[in-house]
């Protein structure tokens, strides 16, 4: 992971806020914007794998990323994201302590 954070090369941030978190104490840990075409159980259970191993310092921001990885990574139309954000916050999306 770590040649692939100096070279710039693409990485899903997740297991690295994983690997911080397991080796920190004091440190919040959160995304920027993480892609919301994962599918919300599956993102689900992966904040609150993080909120677990951080000792709930994880926060988890979401968003609907640029329209090509949408359209063209997930096949999912671009029409109406910030519709998109609101229905899936009012499925109560919140990551949960275990």
């Amino acid at each position: 992971i770590r040649d692939k954070l100096v070279t710039g090369v693409q990485t899903c941030a997740l297991p690295i806020f994983a690997v911080v978190a397991a080796n920190t104490s004091r440190i919040r840990i959160g995304t920027d914007i993480t892609q919301w075409t994962r599918t919300l159980p599956n993102m689900e259970l992966a904040a609150g794998d993080l909120q677990e191993v951080s000792g709930g310092r994880f926060t988890l921001g979401l968003g609907p990323m640029p329209k090509e990885w949408n359209e063209e990574w997930h096949g999912i139309s671009y029409e109406q994201p910030l519709r998109r954000m609101r229905d899936a916050a009012a499925l109560n999306f919140r990551p949960k302590r275990r």
